[in-house]
């Protein structure tokens, strides 16, 4: 019996990333500090993510205060949306913050944000931003730059985001954390395990789909 093997048009490579592009904006933006336009802004983004979950996770976010917010994720608060509070105590904060800043300088990657470099809020928007270089460049008909984009893309998701994600997600879900936090964080997991093996030829439809609970 012959295997066919579903093959990835140009098309088709330049729409996924840009929706890829689009839910990893919207992941970021969920993890930011709810303030005045923030949920319209959640709203918009939202119409250009086809994920229910993550959809799901913008509707439960029109019940989200500042106060809960920093209650939860702020300083001092029992659960850290930063990289460098995850690592172990054998890791030098340092050492993290910096290999996260030479990701951000190689790609130009200049977020105006209040949060640290290492908030899950700024390397979701990271990863966002280079689906939306990888778009630029299979636009350009760049294959070479596109695989190069998504190496970086993998390389980060694995070394800064698969850990983070996944002990931030446990610890919402232990703290019966605001709805849209743990939906959010439980997306952000999954959505970093996939990156963790982005396709150099293209990311696949299927790779930034956020897969349901059992």
């Amino acid at each position: 019996m012959t295997v066919r093997h579903e093959e990835t048009t140009p098309d088709q490579r330049l729409i996924d990333a840009l929706r890829l592009s689009a839910q990893w904006h919207l992941l970021g933006l969920l993890f930011e500090r709810p303030q005045p336009g923030w949920l319209r802004r959640l709203e918009a983004l939202a119409t250009e993510v086809d994920d229910a979950r993550l959809r799901a996770a913008v509707g439960a976010a029109a019940d989200a205060t500042e106060h809960a917010y920093l209650a939860t994720l702020g300083p001092g608060a029992p659960a850290s949306p930063r990289a460098v509070a995850h690592q172990g105590e054998l890791t030098d904060p340092g050492r993290v913050l910096a290999d996260i800043r030479a990701f951000y300088e190689a790609f130009h990657f200049r977020p105006v944000t209040e949060d640290p470099a290492d908030h899950v809020e700024v390397m979701a928007g990271f990863i966002g931003y280079l689906y939306l270089k990888q778009a630029l460049a299979w636009m350009a008909d760049a294959g070479t730059e596109a695989a190069l984009v998504s190496d970086a893309i993998g390389r980060f998701a694995a070394t800064h985001l698969a850990k983070t994600s996944e002990q931030i997600k446990d610890r919402l879900e232990a703290l019966e954390a605001p709805p849209y936090l743990v939906e959010a964080a439980r997306c952000l997991f999954w959505s970093a395990r996939r990156a963790t093996s982005a396709d150099p030829g293209g990311p696949a439809t299927r790779r930034g789909t956020v897969p349901s609970r059992p």
